[in-house]
Formats: structure tokens, C-alpha cells, sequence
């Protein structure tokens, strides 16, 4: 087991950082194939849970090697940054194939999670734990949404675009005064993350907050366009 707690060094854009995303992409494109071409409509829904609950599975392995290393924390290590409580959003939403969630969850991995697999936050490097989990749970939160497009049929609309614009504003509202109690730094909301990411180009606290509310729109907008362009130049010819 020692193997997993080496102290490495992640090394950021080198093929340690793009392995494990291409290792989710062809999960992505292979798990679509195959529940489209031999899956009944229960099997898909079994496998879409089964995509989600790996993500979930390895936010709660996290903390529990983080708690048996006596290291837990609340500041730190509670589930409230994005990526760790969409996983468990994403197990129930996957089962129900709850609409309302998946059009936001859409939006919330493609445009935060993914940010998250460009820049990560991440110190350690394989094969340490927290290199395994980190890419798990952030690569393996952007199959979910392709997943829900292609095999579930989920077509996204403006609507959904609106409702993950305030429930992420919500939460991150929530997770301000979470922090504000704690002294913690969940979202980001007190002070930047410690790596180089797209915060840097906002500002100092409190002004990337500000300014990163357009720059989460402008990314949404992104995200809708081939929707956008599907309804209104492809559909209606």
C-alpha cells in the first residue's frame, strides 16, 4: 500500500497530466457505444449509475484515507468544492434521469470540471492517492455528461443554461458563508487555489468573484452554442 503514498511530484501538461483524461475519454466514447448498440433502456440507466457512482466512490475513498491518516479536517476536506458534491448529485440524477438535474450538471462539468482537468489542482503525482482520486472524480465527471446527451437523448435548452447559472450561484453562496464560519476556502471564495488557473486572470479577492461571474456565463454560452446551433440552423431543415 505504500506504493500509493510516494511523494511524488505532479508535473502539469506532461503525458502524466494527459493520460488519465484519455484514459476517461475512450470510457466516454466505449461506454456510449456499447449501451447504445446492446443495451436495453435499463441496462443504460445500470451503466450511467455505474459511471456516476466511480466518481462517487472515490470522493468518499478520499476522505476516508484522508481520515485514517488523521489529517481530516473540516476546512478542508468536507465535500462543498464543486466537483466533490456533484458526484453526488450525479448517482441520483443518473438513475432517475432527472431532467432538471442533468441540464444543470451539464453545464456545472463542462465548465468547471473541466477547468479542473486543464489546471489542476493537484500537488501530488502518480501513484499517489490523492494523483488516483483527483483524476477519477475530474475526469471521470466529464463522461457523465456526454454519456446523458448520447445515450439518454437529453437535448440541452436555454432553460437549462438559466437553472445551472443560479444554482451554482446559490451554492456558491452557501459555500461563503460555509467558509465564513469555518475559516475554510470551499469554491474559492476566500482567496485563490494555490496552482495557476483561470482565477489569475480576474483580479485579487474580492474582484474575481466579480469579474469571474462573466467569465462562468461567457463559459456557459460556449457550452450552449452547438445546442444553440442544432435547434436553429440543423433542426429546422
Amino acid at each position: 500500500m505504500s506504493f500509493f503514498f510516494e511523494e511524488t511530484v505532479f508535473d502539469i501538461f506532461t503525458l502524466e497530466h494527459f493520460y488519465p483524461i484519455l484514459l476517461f475519454a475512450v470510457v466516454a466514447v466505449s461506454s456510449i457505444y456499447t449501451a447504445n448498440s446492446r443495451f436495453t433502456e435499463k441496462q443504460k440507466t445500470q451503466l450511467g449509475v455505474l459511471l456516476a457512482a466511480i466518481t462517487l466512490a472515490a470522493v468518499i475513498i478520499r476522505m476516508f484515507i484522508i481520515g485514517s491518516l488523521g489529517d481530516f479536517s473540516a476546512k478542508e476536506e468536507l465535500p462543498l468544492h464543486l466537483c466533490r458534491i456533484i458526484p453526488f448529485i450525479a448517482v441520483w440524477a443518473m438513475w432517475k434521469r432527472n431532467r432538471f438535474w442533468l441540464g444543470i450538471l451539464y453545464f456545472w462539468i463542462i465548465v468547471g470540471t473541466l477547468n479542473a482537468n486543464i489546471t489542476p489542482d493537484l500537488q501530488r503525482g502518480f501513484p499517489h492517492f490523492e494523483y488516483l482520486i483527483y483524476f477519477t472524480i475530474h475526469s471521470g465527471l466529464l463522461v457523465l455528461p456526454f454519456y446523458s446527451i448520447f445515450v439518454y437523448k437529453m437535448d440541452i435548452r436555454f432553460r437549462d443554461f438559466i437553472n445551472a447559472y443560479l444554482m451554482i450561484n446559490a451554492f456558491l453562496l452557501f459555500t461563503y458563508f460555509v467558509n465564513f464560519v469555518l475559516g475554510s476556502n470551499y469554491m474559492f471564495t476566500m482567496h485563490k487555489p494555490p496552482v495557476a488557473s483561470l482565477f489569475d486572470l480576474l483580479g485579487p479577492w474580492p474582484w474575481y468573484l466579480f469579474f469571474g461571474q462573466f467569465l462562468v456565463l461567457a463559459l456557459m454560452l460556449v457550452a450552449y452554442l452547438p445546442f444553440w446551433i442544432k435547434r436553429t440552423f440543423l433542426t429546422s431543415n
